[in-house]
This record gives structure tokens, sequence and C-alpha cells, in this order.
């Protein structure tokens, strides 16, 4: 009996110590491995089971932690085998389509079309971001057929060291380096459908870097898609074929800022909100053959979130004989004779025009600079101006005038932006 007794406590034992080996140790997993795992079991229980399912999106300061979230989500839902999940490639082929990021925000709007055309049941996508001295983690589920919201989970989390290294690794996180067929051309597209869909045929996935011994080499007409994650900065460096002015500008909803240094990475200017709404924009007029450094951060340290960066080369005109910078300096114009005109910051251009009888004098500008129009009498004293009354960013004056000589005054918007205008007049 107790050689039995003696069997059956060993036995016992040696069971338990084999039960405690298949099942995974709570204390052993990162804080965001657990909240990941509570997420797919919030998901279990509040999607219908049986249902086709994607795994859209997670907004959050690095792709590479955006990826992760991902990725473990789509694990647990194949291994708990509660729904049917479509593949991460499937996703990837239509984010390039779509041309959106895993990591960036996608509306609803999208996010259920996308749905429809994968053919699944619910849509899930969400947001990590900083919250006090941690983060918090948001994740919804939305019924494609009726765009209802099916569950939301919410969750703080203190900042991991898994967090930390997924953030780290974002430092060189793969970006994409879309270039034109068109060279330069693109600057005159900057931010605009047509000149982002031509030049999404030349997509290269590169790397961010952070120090200026790797920075990457961007070409003229280059748009960058990339992510900042907090305390990020990412450099680049461009080479003037050239004299010209360089314009460097951001697009997106993330406050950006801008540093541009020179061959000796001294720094020689910086920009905040010089471009639409929070974004940076730069413009300098640069000789040929220079090579300049720029880096890009987030206005402040816990700045972060996707950006678009696009970098153009616009040709330097006042060699070719333009020199009316001032009234008493006006350079005559015809009708119906375009005039390509180069405006550097706080600089404006003169001209005249000779009203030969009793009509309407029409002016206006074309391109893509934003551009202000003033009209004077032959004594200085101004007639009207403009600033929007054109196409896009253009001005554009109309006025019915008496016969006698008029002064017109040509100047970016607030002389905040250099580049390259076209000025056009017209006379009936």
């Amino acid at each position: 009996m107790k050689i039995f007794r003696l069997f059956f406590i060993v036995f016992a034992f040696i069971a338990m110590i084999g039960c405690k080996t298949n099942i995974p140790a709570v204390s052993s997993m990162d804080e965001l491995e657990i909240v990941i795992r509570e997420t797919s079991n919030y998901l279990n229980n509040n999607v219908p089971q049986g249902s086709k399912i994607v795994i859209l999106n997670i907004q959050s300061p690095s792709a590479d932690l955006s990826d992760f979230i991902i990725d473990e989500l789509i694990a647990n839902a194949v291994n708990d085998n509660v729904f049917s999940v479509v593949e991460r490639q499937q996703l990837n082929l239509i984010r390039d389509e779509q041309n959106f990021q895993l990591s960036g925000d996608v509306d609803d709007n999208t996010a259920l079309a996308i749905g429809r055309f994968l053919g699944a049941q619910t849509i899930v996508s969400g947001n990590i971001r900083r919250f006090g001295s941690g983060y918090r983690i948001t994740i919804r589920a939305l019924e494609v057929q009726t765009a209802r919201v099916q569950g939301q989970y919410n969750r703080n989390l203190t900042e991991s060291k898994l967090i930390a290294d997924l953030l780290d690794n974002s430092a060189t996180a793969e970006i994409q380096v879309i270039t034109s067929n068109a060279g330069t051309a693109a600057g005159t597209a900057a931010g605009t459908a047509a000149g982002t869909a031509a030049m999404r045929t030349q997509q290269v996935s590169r790397r961010h870097s952070s120090n200026p011994q790797n920075a990457l080499f961007l070409m003229f007409g280059t748009m960058v898609n990339g992510d900042i994650i907090e305390r990020g900065e990412y450099w680049f460096y461009i080479e003037t074929p050239r004299k010209g002015f360089v314009v460097l500008e951001t697009f997106g909803n993330t406050d950006t800022f801008l540093h541009l240094y020179n061959s000796e990475l001294q720094q020689i200017a910086e920009n905040d909100d010089g471009g639409e709404r929070f974004n940076a924009r730069l413009e300098f007029l640069a000789e040929a053959n220079q090579t300049f450094y720029f880096k890009l951060r987030g206005c402040d340290n816990d700045t972060s979130g996707p950006y678009r960066l696009l970098v153009s080369f616009l040709e330097d005109n006042r060699d070719k004989g333009e020199v009316n910078s001032g009234r008493s300096r006006s350079v005559m114009l015809r009708p119906n004779h375009a005039v390509s005109v180069t405006l550097l910051q706080q600089e404006c251009r003169w001209f005249y025009y000779e009203v030969p009888r009793y009509g309407n004098l029409t002016i206006f500008t074309e391109g893509n600079l934003d551009t202000m129009l003033f009209l004077y009498d032959e004594n200085g004293n101004i007639i009207t101006y403009d600033d929007d009354s054109g196409d896009d960013r253009n001005a554009r004056i109309s006025r019915t005038l008496n016969p006698g000589i008029y002064f017109i005054e040509l100047c970016s918007y607030r002389g905040r932006h250099a580049g390259n205008t076209t000025l056009h007049l017209q006379f009936q």
C-alpha cells in the first residue's frame, strides 16, 4: 500500500509539472500581448460566430507596432477558430490599390467599401495612442452590411518593453518613395489627385534614417509616404542639378516640422506651419550642384502619425531679364501674351498696360503658386486687389476702365512663398 501511495504521489507530481509546461505563464507575457489576447476574447464574444472578418488597420505611431497588433489578432482569430479571417496577403494587395496605410487612419466609408470588396461581414479596426505615461488601445468591430458597431474594446496599458522595441524599430521603418516619370514636373502637381496618380506607378520601399550619415537621397519629383513616431527624426538629402527653387512640403493631418542644413550640416532654415494647416514647407533658392540635408520630425515630442513629403524643383527665370521689382521699373504687358514670372519670398513684380479706350481689362495668374494681384492708376493709387478669384489659388482681376496707364503688382500670398507663375492680360 505504501508503495502504491508513493507511486501515486510521484505520478501526480509529474502530471502537475507536465500541466504547468503546457500553460503559458501570464507573468512571462508582455502587457501588450495580454491586451491583444483580451481583445480577441472580446471579439469572440461580440461578433457572430462563423462571420468572415477582416482586420483592416490599427492607427498608431509606428508601422511596426500596427503590424504586430494586426498579425497577433489574425493569429488569435485563426487559432480560436471562431471566425474565418481574410488573409494578410489579400489585405496588402487592397492596401496598395487603395493607397492606404495599415498604421494610418481609414474612414468608415473606405473601410466598409473594402469589407464589401473582400466579401467580409465584419471590419475590425482601431488605434493605439499615448495616454498619460502609458498607452490606450481601442478596437472596434463594424458590421459591413448595416455599418452598425458590433462592439468596441478600450484598454489602458503601461509602456511595455515590447512597445518600446517596436517603436525603436520604426526609427528605420520602411517608407514608400514614389518617383514621377515627369521628374521636376511633379512639383507642379503637388497635392493634387492627378499628380499623386501620375507618381503612383514607381513605388519603392526604402527605410527611414534617423541620422544624417545614413540620410536617404531623394530625387526631385519624389513623394515620400511614411509615419512619424514620438521623438522620431528622419533625415534626407537632395542635390541640385542647376540654379533654381527647391520646395520641401508635407501634406496630411500630422503636425510636422522641417529643418534645412547645408553640406556641412549647419542649419540654415527651419519651418513649422508654412504649408497647409499644420504642415511644414521650406522654399529656397539654390545654386547648381549643391547638396542640402533636411530633417523631418513631429512638431512636439509626442507628435505622431502618417505624413506625405513632396520634394520639387522650380526653374529660376530671373536671369531672363526680369528686373521689374518696383513701379518705376515696370515692364509693359501686351494683350493675350503670357509672361512667366519667378517670385522670391517677400518679393513682388511690377507691370503696366496702357488702356487704349474705354473697355474691360482682365489680368490673372496661372500655376500652383498662391498669388495676389494689385491694380493701380497712373498716380500709384490702388484701384482694387485680389487673392483667389482665379482657378485654385490664383488671383484674377476684371475691371472696366477708362483710357490711360495702369500699373499691376504681382506678389505671392502675403509674400510667404517663392516659385513660378504665369501672368495673363486680356482687354476687350
